[in-house]
């Protein structure tokens, strides 16, 4: 299917803001899977609280489709005409995220703060 630059460079922007909303769900749920051990208290206050095998269950279906749903935007990003370059900023720009999360947080050690 042949695109335009135009419309490519609209569906990698629409595809971009996708995966924002979408990537900034998965330390939620690593989050939710962590919150009964590490902060009873909250948990406890919490209105909803699961139980058994939901507590654990819905997390870990919360952070598969998370990842289905990236999956099938970069695949749907990558097929059209032009989209392995905007592919290609994007694994750029998350590895340049990842680079400046640690240098911030080894940073934040080495100064004792928070």
């Amino acid at each position: 299917m042949k695109t335009s630059a135009p419309a490519i460079l609209l569906v990698a922007l629409f595809v971009f803001a996708s995966l924002g909303g979408i990537i900034i769900f998965i330390p939620v749920m690593g989050a939710a899977l962590r919150l009964r051990r590490h902060h009873p208290d909250l948990y406890a206050r919490s209105s909803i609280r699961l139980k058994g095998l939901l507590y654990f269950f819905a997390p870990a279906m919360g952070l598969l489709l998370c990842l289905l749903i990236i999956a099938i935007l970069l695949i749907d990003l990558s097929s059209h005409r032009g989209g392995f370059v905007f592919l290609a900023i994007f694994v750029l720009w998350v590895i340049a995220g990842a680079v400046y999360s640690g240098l911030r947080l080894g940073r934040k050690g080495q100064r004792g703060g928070t």
